[in-house]
């Protein structure tokens, strides 16, 4: 049940069920699981879950941190940034002269 409302049975194992949160509101849900047996005997157990589909309308914001800027710089430099969103950083990229160097899957980056 979610919210006190039958979502999903089954009579066969594996007992898991596929919540599409996108269809519910933002805010506190209640998941109840409960089990039958042959005699009628029942128990659940509930747990209390909060649901957050935010819509990701906000830039990210990003840092470059190293080197500083107007450096004078020689042979070879450690170019690093950071990045933060309210929701979630999904990708950094670093780009010399419009070339991509290098790229990440979390808020921080570093390219020799």
């Amino acid at each position: 049940m979610i919210d006190g409302r039958a979502y999903a049975s089954s009579a066969t194992s594996p007992y898991s069920f596929y919540w599409d949160t996108t269809t519910a509101a933002n805010g506190s849900h209640i998941i109840t699981a409960a089990a039958y047996d042959a005699a009628g005997n029942v128990s659940s157990s509930s747990v209390t879950l909060t649901v957050s589909n935010l819509a990701d309308t906000v830039a990210p914001a990003v840092t470059a941190t190293s080197p500083a800027n107007g450096s004078v710089i020689g042979a070879r430099v450690t170019i690093s940034g950071t990045a933060t969103d309210n929701v979630a950083v999904k990708s950094m990229e670093v780009y010399v002269d419009g070339v991509l160097k290098g790229s990440s899957t979390s808020g921080l980056i570093s390219v020799s």
